[in-house]
């Protein structure tokens, strides 16, 4: 990624195969309100281009590796916001569209059309889901609730005789960031 040496947003991103003097421009966000940014799946099946708006809704695109061709996975709509992860052939989708304070959904890679999304944790009034972090056999949760208190959720796999949510002690802050 390049940043403007005008604007000072991050608005192109390049190709670059190592060993080679090339480079290829893959993507160019022409909209000034928007950054763009780069970033991996933690199965490192999928690379997320991002763009990111200063005050709009969100667009993310996704692409199998390197040399693959980047693809939308929802075109911007004004007021939502959404962030992509994936494992074993689902993608993870932290969103705002259910409520101000985000679900996470999955959806098969492929059939990621809303229509196909499945509540993973539900969207609640009273707790804001800043993060989910996904691992082989459980996901991680990081939710907000009232104004400086961070809890940490675990959710396993469903299996015979082993719960699929585990409450964790929540951490209360005085400062804007709970030391996890």
């Amino acid at each position: 990624m390049i940043e403007d040496a005008v604007t000072k947003r991050s608005d192109k991103l390049w190709r670059h195969v190592l060993g080679s003097a090339k480079f290829e421009e893959i993507y160019n966000d022409k909209d000034a309100l928007y950054d763009i940014e780069i970033a991996k799946t933690r199965d490192r099946q999928y690379l997320f281009l991002q763009s990111e708006p200063r005050i709009l809704p969100k667009r993310a695109t996704c692409a199998p590796t390197a040399r693959g061709d980047f693809t939308v996975f929802l075109p911007r709509e004004k007021g939502h916001r959404y962030y992509l992860d994936h494992r074993e052939g689902l993608f993870y989708i932290r969103t705002n569209r259910s409520g101000r304070n985000f679900a996470v959904m999955t959806a098969p890679v492929d059939s990621p059309a809303p229509k196909s999304w499945k509540v993973f944790v539900a969207h609640r009034d009273n707790v804001r889901i800043q993060d989910i972090d996904l691992f082989k056999d459980f996901a991680v949760s990081v939710e907000r609730a009232m104004r400086w208190t961070t809890c940490v959720s675990i959710i396993s796999k469903p299996a015979p005789g082993r719960k699929s949510r585990i409450p964790s002690p929540c951490i209360r802050s005085s400062g804007r960031h709970a030391g996890l």
